[in-house]
């Protein structure tokens, strides 16, 4: 219904309705005089086509805006199923839905998959120290400063509290280990920055890939990438491992 709404416009979409109304209620009281033996009568003309003339445009016209915000609606609730509330990025469900349709295309064509995992470090420190609403404004900056490298063929998403997992497509293990650098290099050249607060921040990230040595299905690939970042965790923070076979 609102795409044929929108194709022909919402004026000339009630004109059309009112049209039809009043065909439909002048026919429909021609009708009722005929069989009921009672005289048409130019009152009951006017009528039957005064009264759907004033009273359809306005009925169409609420119940078109009723169909539109259902579909904002049914859109809206559509894009907070996928999208991460604060940052505006995938969710965990949606990344790995959409994460599974890359793996099984780039396993049939054989193309390789880089998994990189990233964590804010001491993210727990900062929401203490500076409260909930500079953490979340610090995780929407570091989300738009991973979307300015992020190319149309990646994917981003945000799996936990300061948890993202980025997959990088036809990306080797040796290619994915730089990008993980790139993103390092970036936090560390960017303080962020809020009104009279400025925070220092670094990263850990982990690192894994899909390829003819590592032929393990998505789960474990991205398994393997977190597995990388504890080790990035335990020797120190502030740095990239990659997972070994």
């Amino acid at each position: 219904m609102k795409k044929f709404i929108t194709r022909f416009g919402i004026f000339l979409f009630i004109l059309i309705i009112t049209f039809i109304s009043i065909s439909i209620v002048f026919i429909f009281y021609l009708c009722f005089a005929k069989f009921a033996h009672s005289a048409i009568t130019e009152l009951g003309m006017i009528l039957s086509v005064a009264i759907p003339f004033v009273i359809v445009p306005f009925i169409t016209y609420r119940i078109i805006r009723l169909i539109f915000k259902v579909h904002e609606l049914e859109a809206y609730i559509e894009k907070i199923e996928v999208t991460d509330s604060l940052t505006g990025i995938m969710n965990r469900k949606a990344f790995l839905a959409a994460s599974k349709k890359i793996y099984q295309i780039s396993k049939r064509d054989k193309l390789t998959i880089g998994i990189v995992y990233i964590d804010i470090d001491d993210f727990k420190k900062i929401n203490d120290n500076f409260g909930n609403f500079i953490a979340d404004e610090l995780l929407k900056s570091f989300v738009h400063e991973l979307e300015k490298i992020k190319r149309e063929s990646d994917l981003i998403g945000r799996v936990g509290g300061e948890e993202f997992v980025f997959l990088l497509s036809n990306t080797n293990l040796e290619g994915s280990v730089q990008f993980a650098n790139k993103v390092q290099e970036i936090i560390h050249k960017n303080v962020f920055t809020y009104e009279y607060t400025n925070i220092a921040y670094t990263v850990s990230l982990g690192v894994s890939a899909l390829s003819q040595d590592n032929t393990v299905d998505l789960e474990e690939l991205i398994s393997q990438a977190d597995k990388a970042l504890v080790v990035a965790k335990e020797a120190g923070k502030d740095s990239v491992y990659s997972y070994q076979l």
